[in-house]
């Protein structure tokens, strides 16, 4: 426990570093698989995107695999939401413990678009063709309990993104941990997300900035440069800030290193009555246009198990609001 303690007190004071020399200049752009990106989950994205330390059981394996080994029964996820421009983002879940061995689960997310009209230069009204775009990563999760204080849990999953003839497929791995404490349910999270070695979209194509390759569109073909996937550095704290009888309130925050981004902070509260009732805000330091969300959930009791059900909704500034719908199921 002493070592682990020690090891993340030098991960907390790497990334504090960080923050503080962090580089002025955001590298957008320079990873694919963006949908990867995109917040899972209406209870956490409603509490401004922060699970690291706070997210727990199957809803967990977003945030941080370790969150999985709170499973004690067969449960289910489901979520959706609706992005500008008709993008649907859809996940499922589901995982079970398996005795003494930890807990399992498995997932399937994807990104779906409305059939998109294919143009080029010499028909910029558009050929009378269509594409789709495919995004999705299928994953296996496991986690244990390696003492009554500390979670470990790891993902491998399979990630393959394309467009008409243009597509990749690799293998990315999350692996994070989380320690529990006894002051105020204190919790602290660290989770690696999108390792994975970079990737190469198949095919070749015309460079239209280049007069050669634009010129002779049989020989002037390009091969596409490599990529990386988003590969995030988290570390989450979650505490209990207020507790009765009736209510209590948490507070959680997520601190982010991006290869693509800028540095971030997360911060977020949910307010809990009689483990029924929940409303949560929370806010996005380095949101593009808007940081603040919001959302609530409810728990029913459905044949002597928790159905839970959570809404979010997350500002986008000029751009339509995100909103999303989970479902939970078999606490």
């Amino acid at each position: 426990m002493k070592n682990f303690l020690f090891i993340f007190k030098k991960l907390v004071l790497i990334f504090s570093c960080s923050l503080i020399i962090a580089q002025d200049f955001a590298p957008v752009g320079t990873s694919v698989a963006q949908f990867l990106e995109i917040g899972n989950g209406a209870r956490y994205v409603g509490m401004g995107h922060t699970g690291a330390a706070a997210a727990h059981g199957i809803s967990s394996i977003s945030w941080n695999p370790a969150g999985l080994a709170k499973v004690t029964n067969i449960e289910f996820f489901m979520n959706q939401n609706k992005w500008p421009a008709d993008i649907t983002f859809s996940y499922i879940a589901a995982g079970t413990k398996i005795r003494r061995l930890g807990s399992l689960a498995f997932h399937l997310l994807s990104l779906q678009t409305d059939a998109m009209e294919i143009t080029t230069l010499e028909e910029p009204g558009g050929t009378g063709n269509t594409f789709n775009l495919l995004n999705q990563s299928l994953g296996l999760t496991f986690s244990r309990n390696l003492t009554d204080q500390v979670a470990f849990g790891v993902t491998l999953k399979q990630i393959k993104e394309g467009y008409l003839d243009y597509t990749y497929s690799t293998i990315a791995t999350d692996i994070g941990t989380q320690y529990y404490t006894n002051y105020k349910d204190f919790k602290l999270g660290l989770v690696i997300q999108n390792f994975s070695p970079e990737v190469r979209f198949s095919g070749s194509y015309i460079d239209y900035s280049d007069d050669e390759s634009y010129a002779d569109s049989l020989n002037g073909k390009k091969e596409f440069e490599t990529y990386s996937l988003p590969m995030n550095f988290r570390i989450g704290t979650s505490m209990r800030l207020f507790s009765s009888s009736l209510s209590s309130v948490i507070m959680a925050t997520d601190m982010i290193h991006s290869n693509n981004n800028l540095e971030d902070i997360n911060l977020g509260i949910e307010y809990n009555f009689k483990d029924k009732y929940f409303l949560r805000t929370g806010y996005k330091t380095q949101a593009d246009i808007s940081g603040v969300t919001f959302g609530f959930g409810t728990n029913f009791n459905f044949n002597n198990r928790i159905l839970s059900v959570h809404y979010s909704y997350s500002d986008l500034g000029i751009l339509p609001g995100n909103q999303q719908i989970s479902i939970e199921y078999g606490k």
